[in-house]
């Protein structure tokens, strides 16, 4: 039995293994320009974790085989209470890993999140509700029209759900 789980668990663990290193279920093409920079960090990543996947089922099939039954005389199971220094290094071992990744992508964040708009981006005011999302851009003149809370009314939809003020001449046109 210990073969065929040592067999089982390394075969699942190489299949997958080469289905990524082949690159069958990957990324789409990048779409964006910063496409480039997050597939790479996602591609880091995924090696990273690959090498540390491939390990631990190595580890996991080759342990259980060296402690499988033998069919012989039960042998004498003792209780281990586990290994201090081995926790304390995989646990900072990960922290590291995990740290180290999260740096490397903070750049990738940064530069897509809190990028200043462009001078010719388009102003869009989004508001969401329940069950709905209501987008309003400015009209020609560029300026958003007021809003009021009392003229709110959701179940009107469209200007009316957001309170806009007709009275404003800056929302006549505010689509």
């Amino acid at each position: 039995m210990g073969l065929i789980l040592l067999i089982i668990i390394w075969l699942i663990t190489f299949a997958s293994t080469y289905f990524f290193i082949a690159k069958t279920w990957w990324l789409p093409a990048g779409a964006s320009a910063a496409a480039a920079g997050i597939d790479h960090h996602f591609t880091t990543t995924f090696i990273l974790m690959g090498i540390v996947f491939v390990a631990a089922q190595v580890s996991l099939g080759a342990l259980v085989w060296i402690y499988r039954d033998r069919g012989s005389s039960p042998s004498k199971v003792t209780y281990s209470h586990g290994n201090t220094k081995l926790e304390i290094v995989w646990t900072l071992l990960t922290t590291i890993l995990f740290m180290g990744l999260n740096l490397m992508s903070s750049s990738i964040w940064a530069s897509e999140r809190f990028r200043a708009a462009e001078e010719d981006a388009v102003r869009v005011e989004v508001t969401g509700m329940q069950f709905a999302w209501y987008f309003r851009y400015p009209g020609p003149d560029g300026k958003f029209g007021t809003t009021n809370p009392e003229l709110e009314d959701a179940s009107a939809g469209g200007e009316a759900a957001l309170g806009l003020d007709t009275r404003d001449p800056a929302s006549k046109d505010d689509v």
